[in-house]
């Protein structure tokens, strides 16, 4: 064999062999983001009681899913972020079991909150023998609050694309943060982050989720097509409620008795254009109410219905309207009741007079 030849296998050895451990390297990467991805996916959107499935617990100290660092798996992960958002979004902790030191024990938020409303983001951990470096907030992927006890002043703010919130840092204290002004851009994820310092740097973060609602600006509004009805006409009516996210709850009274189901006509929620007064996004919620005026359903000559407009449990409103029966109809009958007794009395006058006769002309025969 020439000295050529000897070269070539030696390099083509050491190809064999890179090429082999940068598949390993690609095959474990791959496996680790699954398998961080798969114990995340395991979630709801708001922080609650469900644990994780024990067969995924840590005994190491667990690397942030989406920051790129480790550059090994930076592309991939970036890959798996962009198909998998939802999961990412849907993120929450490991139990506090899973590993030692400093972890999250609670995590909340007030809600639901109405638009311009003020609510408590609530966050506290143990150390257990870590002492904590930094505390923060993020909405989304957006930092907008940070505590970190050995600076001074321990409390930094941050501004938010858009303002769909404002932080009263006076008010604000470690994992406890006011926040006021909210707008519908602030529902969503928020996530609470504490790190500790040296000589572990473990990093933990819990996620819960806030719904903002804007309520309707007015009373729910019914539509009534005629002022007066006829006994056994179709009432036919509209009632809806303006402007409001998500779409108002709407429900028909009838003299005070929930409508029968096969009375109602749904709607679709209809979207409002945005303007300077009104934000994008709101709807209208409408629902039909046909019904025949049947007599039974007459109090006093009248019915009444009422509309009742709800979200959640922030909003409740209604409105009523009585529909009128049409009295010349009543009388007309009265009338045709009183002509009919007037024809039988007359009758009876007549038959009587004619019997009266015959007696008569058959006693003077006699």
């Amino acid at each position: 064999m020439s000295v050529d030849e000897v070269f070539i296998c030696i390099l083509l050895f050491y190809f064999s062999v890179l090429l082999s451990l940068s598949v390993l390297l690609l095959a474990r990467g791959s496996a680790n983001v699954r398998h961080t991805a798969i114990v995340y996916g395991q979630l709801r959107n708001t922080a609650g009681t469900e644990n994780v499935d024990p067969k995924y617990k840590y005994p190491h100290k667990p690397r942030p899913l989406c920051d790129g660092s480790n550059f090994r798996l930076r592309f991939l992960v970036s890959y798996f972020c962009l198909k998998n958002r939802r999961v990412i979004t849907n993120t929450l902790p490991l139990p506090s079991d899973v590993v030692g030191g400093l972890h999250i024990t609670k995590v909340g938020v007030s809600t639901p909150l109405a638009v311009g409303e003020s609510g408590w983001l609530e966050c506290e951990w143990a150390d257990d023998g870590d002492s904590i470096y930094a505390l923060k907030w993020y909405l989304g992927l957006d930092e907008f609050y940070r505590w970190t006890p050995a600076e001074d002043p321990p409390v930094k703010t941050f501004k938010i694309r858009g303002e769909p919130l404002r932080v009263d840092a006076s008010a604000s204290h470690k994992g406890r943060v006011r926040i006021q002004a909210v707008t519908l851009a602030a529902a969503g994820v928020f996530r609470c982050e504490v790190s500790a310092e040296a000589p572990s740097f473990h990093t933990e973060s819990h996620v819960t989720y806030l719904t903002v609602v804007d309520l309707p600006d007015e009373k729910p509004r019914i539509s009534v097509p005629q002022d007066t009805y006829q006994l056994e006409e179709v009432v036919a009516l509209n009632c809806s409620s303006p402007r409001s996210q998500p779409p108002a709850e709407l429900t028909f009274y009838v003299n005070g008795e929930q409508a029968d189901s096969s009375w109602l006509i749904p709607h679709n929620a209809i979207a409002e254009e945005s303007n300077s007064q009104h934000p994008p996004g709101l709807q209208t919620a409408m629902l039909g109410l046909r019904f025949t005026l049947f007599p039974r359903l007459l109090r006093r000559g009248s019915v009444v219905v009422k509309c009742t407009a709800s979200i959640l449990n922030l909003y409740w409103d209604s409105s009523e309207v009585v529909i009128h029966v049409d009295q010349p109809y009543h009388a007309s009958i009265m009338e045709g009741r009183a002509a009919s007794s007037a024809a039988v009395e007359g009758s009876v006058t007549s038959l009587s007079q004619t019997l009266f006769v015959l007696i008569s002309t058959c006693w003077l025969l006699h």
